[in-house]
């Protein structure tokens, strides 16, 4: 992501990290929600990394955006 600004002279860059059990759910999710995937599979593909994502227990790295 690049970020620049009129009190910045020069561009910094800037990448967003996220844990990887953050980044699993966020593409099931993605799919189940964009492409309408209901099928079992998908949705047990999403139960498992909303369980992953609870056993890690990391909420503090967690950024909802609004």
């Amino acid at each position: 992501m690049r970020i620049s600004s009129l009190y910045i002279a020069r561009h910094e860059d800037y990448q967003v990290l996220s844990p990887h059990v953050v980044r699993v759910f966020s593409l099931w999710i993605l799919l189940y929600w964009k492409h309408q995937e209901t099928t079992r599979k998908s949705i047990n593909r999403l139960m498992d990394a909303l369980e992953e994502l609870k056993q890690a227990k990391r909420y503090e790295q967690l950024k909802i955006k609004s």
